[in-house]
């Protein structure tokens, strides 16, 4: 809530490609996940594929997609 409501980090309004969005900077979002795959790669020991982090980008424009995205990834792997 804190990056969606950072005065400090305004959206713009633009086409990403998948139709236009506010996107937004979410570094508080971004910081922490980036810690989460860290802490999940040295616990797994062996990573396969990306460990890039999309957030406020043509992908995952801010910080509520962010959200909304990643949280339907239970309901995908386990219908």
């Amino acid at each position: 809530e804190q990056d969606l409501l950072d005065v400090q980090q305004p959206y713009e309004y633009r086409d990403t490609g998948q139709g236009y969005h506010r996107v937004q900077q979410s570094p508080r979002v971004y910081a922490a996940m980036v810690d989460i795959v860290q802490e999940t790669q040295q616990e797994v020991g062996q990573w396969i594929g990306s460990s890039r982090v999309h957030i406020g980008d043509q992908q995952v424009p801010n910080g509520l997609m962010f959200i909304d995205k990643y949280g339907q990834l239970n309901r995908i792997i386990n219908p």
